[in-house]
C-alpha cells in the first residue's frame, strides 16, 4: 500500500553527482551522495561502471568525503578529506581495486583536478596567497584543544565575501602541475593570475585555462591562457574581451572551443559557443541557426546543488562539439558543427544536470531527472542512438504516493508565450472536492523551472495541495529577448506573468480551488512573494524564503549586490545614487502597509547572497504595523539551504512551510 511523503523522508534520498568517463569509454565513475548517519551533513560513495564487463561496483563506502574529480584508464582522481585532512586533498584510487593513495597534500587543499592524456601528471586548482609559495598540509588538521586567535579582518576588495564561502581568505586560484609518479610539484602559477577552469591539449604539451591576470572586481570578462606544461610558462590567447569559460582543445590541438558571451545583456546574456584558433588567437562566435536557446543547464531542483558540466567536447574528427541546451523547461544534449547547425541527441521531458563524453567510443553518460524520478544515470550511444540505463536510485519512492504533473501554455498581457505546470496529489483529499493551491515562484530570475523532481512540491502535494509553477519573463529557456525582458522592470511584466500563469491553471482545471491559494518562492522568488503580498490580498498565506525586501540596502550588503543591481536595474552609483528613488520604488519594503496576507519569513543566518538583514527589515516593518508575520532564522545556513544545507534544517524548513499553509490556507 502506498503512503504519503513526509519531510523526514529527505534522510532517505540518494543523489548522483560528479559523473566522469574514461577517454576509451570503458569506465564511468560517479558519486552517490546521501545524508550521513548523524543527520547533520552528507557522505559520498564512489561507484564505477565497467562497460566491458557490465559490472557496477562501489569503490568506497561513505566513510570519507570522497568526491570524484577525474578518471583515466587506470585510476580515479578524488578530492577527499581523510584522516586529519582539514581541506579536500588529491587522492588516486586504482581501477583494479585497492585503497586511495595520497598524491600530494597542500595547505588549503585542492579545488579541481585533471589527468594529463598520458596519466603522468595531474593539474589542479589550488589556493595561494600573493607573495607566498605552496606549503605542505602536514600539521594542518584542526585541533580541538587549540584556540584560533581573534583578529580583525581588513577588507581589501569589493568582492570581499561570497555566499557559501564567507570572507575572502586573500588567496587566488592557481594551477599546480603534479607528477603522479613522484608526487612532486613541477610548477605552479602565481598571483595576481587567478584561474577557474582548464584542460590539457591532446598531446599533453599545453593547458588551456580561463581566468584573469589581475584582480579587478569591476571586470567580469575572462582571458584564455596557454600554459606550457614542461615549464609553466603562460601566454594570453584571448585577452579579456569576452566572458569565456570551460575551454577544450580540438583533437588536432589547432582550435579551442569555449562557452561564453559578450555581456551585451549583462547577467541576462545567453551562453553561446566560441571557437578560437590557437596559433593566432582569432575567435568567432558560432551562429546557431534557428536555435535560440542558451547552451547551458539552467534547470532548478531542491534535489541537488549547482552541478558542474564539462566544456564543449569535440567529436573525434573535430567537426562538431557536444553541448547542453536549455529549452522550454527541458535540458538536453546536442551537437553543433562549425557552421552552427544543431542536432539534438538527447532531449525529451527531462532535465540533464551533469554528463561526460567518450569521443573514442561515442558514448555519453548523463545524470538526469524528471518530475517523478529524482535522478538516474544513463548511457547514450551515438552509433545506435540507443539509451541504456546504468542506475536509478531511490526505489523506495515506488511505495509512495507521488503527485502527477501536467504542463500548459498561456499568453502574457503583451503576447509572450508562458509555460506553466500543475502538480496534483494522486487523490483528492479536500472535503470540498477542490484542491487548495500553492503558487511557486523560482529564483534567479535567469533560471527556469523544468521537468525535474522537486521534493518540496511533492511534500506540498502530499499535504493536499496542488502546486502551480511556471516560467515568467526573465526565465531562461525561451530565447534571449525573453530572458532579458524583466531587466529594469521588476514587479511589472514579471509580476503580471506570474499571476497569468496562476490564472491559466485555475481556468483550465475545475478541481483547483480559486479561493484557497498560497504563494511561496526563494531568492528572486522571495522578492516576488514579498512584492505579491504588497500588491494583492488574493492569497490566504505566503512563505518568503532567502528574499529581498530593500534594493537600496541590497546594493551594499549582498556579495553580488554592487553589480547585480546595476545589471538588473540599470542603476549605477555615478548616475543614480543621489536619487535612489527607483530602487525604493521596486522594493517590497515600501509597500509594507499594504500587506494583508499572513506571511512566514525563513532565512539563513549565513546567507551572503540575500543577507538576513533583508528579512530583518521586512519582519520589523510588518511586526510594527501589526501584520500577521512569523520569522524563522536558520543557523549555519547560506543561500543554498534548500538544496545543500544541513539536512535537519532542510527538514525543519519543509515542516514550517507546510504548517503555515495548513494554518491559513
Amino acid at each position: 500500500m502506498s503512503r504519503k511523503l513526509e519531510p523526514a523522508d529527505l534522510y532517505r534520498f540518494e543523489w548522483i553527482t560528479n559523473v566522469v568517463i574514461t577517454p576509451s569509454g570503458r569506465f564511468c565513475a560517479y558519486n552517490v551522495k546521501k545524508v550521513n548517519p548523524s543527520g547533520d551533513g552528507y557522505s559520498y560513495t564512489v561507484w564505477v561502471k565497467d562497460f566491458d564487463r557490465g559490472t557496477l561496483t562501489a569503490y568506497t563506502h561513505g566513510s570519507f568525503e570522497d568526491k570524484v574529480s577525474a578518471i583515466n584508464e587506470k585510476e580515479v582522481l578524488l578530492l577527499s578529506k581523510r584522516g586529519k585532512d582539514k581541506d579536500p586533498q588529491l587522492y588516486v584510487m586504482p581501477l583494479e581495486g585497492g585503497e586511495a593513495q595520497s598524491l600530494l597534500k597542500i595547505k588549503g587543499g585542492a579545488q579541481r583536478g585533471r589527468f594529463s592524456p598520458d596519466g603522468r601528471f595531474v593539474a589542479a586548482l589550488v589556493k595561494l596567497k600573493d607573495g607566498e609559495g605552496i606549503e605542505p598540509a602536514e600539521g594542518n588538521a584542526p585541533d580541538s584543544t587549540s584556540k584560533e586567535p581573534l583578529l580583525p579582518y581588513e577588507v581589501k576588495r569589493i568582492h570581499y565575501k561570497q555566499d557559501g564561502i564567507g570572507l575572502w581568505d586573500q588567496t587566488f586560484s592557481e594551477i599546480a602541475l603534479i607528477d603522479t609518479q613522484t608526487g612532486e610539484m613541477r610548477w605552479h602559477t602565481t598571483p595576481p593570475y587567478s584561474f577557474n577552469d582548464f584542460a590539457f591539449s591532446p598531446d599533453g604539451s599545453y593547458l588551456i585555462a580561463s581566468g584573469k591576470k589581475s584582480l579587478d572586481d569591476r571586470n567580469f570578462f575572462d582571458s584564455l591562457f596557454l600554459i606550457e606544461v614542461s615549464t609553466g610558462k603562460i601566454r594570453s590567447l584571448v585577452d579579456e574581451k569576452l566572458v569565456l569559460y570551460a575551454p577544450h582543445f580540438s583533437p588536432d590541438g589547432e582550435w579551442v572551443a569555449a562557452y561564453g558571451h559578450d555581456m551585451e545583456f549583462y547577467g541576462a546574456t545567453q551562453t553561446g559557443l566560441y571557437l578560437i584558433h590557437v596559433p593566432d588567437g582569432l575567435y568567432r562566435k558560432i551562429d546557431l541557426k534557428d536555435f535560440p536557446f542558451s547552451l547551458s543547464a539552467e534547470g532548478m531542483s531542491d534535489m541537488r546543488s549547482h552541478e558542474s558540466i564539462p566544456g564543449p567536447l569535440f567529436t573525434p574528427d573535430g567537426s562538431r562539439v557536444l553541448v547542453p541546451f536549455s529549452a522550454k523547461g527541458t535540458v538536453g544534449l546536442a551537437e553543433v558543427d562549425m557552421h552552427g547547425n544543431v542536432e539534438v541527441l538527447v532531449g525529451g521531458d527531462q532535465e540533464i544536470f551533469t554528463y561526460d563524453y567518450s569521443a573514442e567510443r561515442g558514448v555519453i553518460v548523463y545524470a538526469a531527472t524528471n518530475p517523478s524520478v529524482p535522478n538516474y544515470l544513463m548511457a547514450f550511444s551515438k552509433a545506435s542512438r540507443a539509451t541504456t540505463p546504468i542506475v536509478r536510485l531511490n526505489e523506495w519512492l515506488n511505495d509512495c504516493s507521488l503527485a502527477t504533473t501536467e504542463t500548459y501554455f498561456t499568453r502574457s498581457k503583451d503576447g509572450l508565450e508562458l509555460q506553466g505546470w500543475v502538480l496534483k496529489p494522486s487523490g483528492n483529499v479536500s472535503k470540498s472536492g477542490k484542491l487548495p493551491v500553492i503558487l511557486q515562484v523560482h529564483g534567479g530570475p535567469h533560471a527556469m523551472f523544468s521537468y525535474s523532481f522537486s521534493f518540496e512540491f511533492q511534500l506540498l502535494a502530499a499535504a493536499g495541495y496542488a502546486v502551480v509553477y511556471g516560467n515568467p519573463r526573465g526565465s531562461s529557456g525561451y530565447g534571449q529577448e525573453f530572458v532579458n525582458a524583466c531587466c529594469h522592470h521588476y514587479g511589472d511584466g514579471d509580476y503580471c506573468d506570474v499571476m497569468k500563469i496562476l490564472d491559466a491553471a485555475l481556468a483550465g482545471d475545475s478541481s483547483l480551488d480559486q479561493e484557497r491559494i498560497g504563494v511561496t518562492g526563494g531568492s528572486y522568488g522571495g522578492f516576488m512573494t514579498n512584492w505579491i503580498v504588497g500588491h494583492t490580498d488574493r492569497f490566504k498565506a505566503a512563505v518568503t524564503q532567502r528574499s529581498i525586501s530593500n534594493w537600496v540596502s541590497f546594493y551594499g550588503v549582498s556579495d553580488i549586490g554592487y553589480f547585480f543591481t546595476e545589471w538588473e536595474h540599470h542603476f549605477t552609483l555615478d548616475k543614480g545614487w543621489a536619487d535612489p528613488s527607483y530602487l525604493w520604488q521596486i522594493s517590497p519594503l515600501r509597500y509594507a502597509r499594504e500587506v494583508k496576507t499572513p506571511l512566514l519569513i525563513m532565512h539563513g543566518e549565513e546567507d551572503l547572497r540575500c543577507p538576513i538583514e533583508q528579512a530583518e527589515q521586512w519582519y520589523v516593518a510588518l511586526a510594527m504595523l501589526g501584520k500577521t508575520v512569523s520569522f524563522w532564522r536558520f543557523p549555519k545556513a547560506n543561500h543554498d539551504l534548500s538544496r545543500s544545507g544541513p539536512p535537519e534544517l532542510r527538514v525543519a524548513r519543509y515542516e514550517k512551510m507546510i504548517d503555515w499553509f495548513q494554518q491559513f490556507v
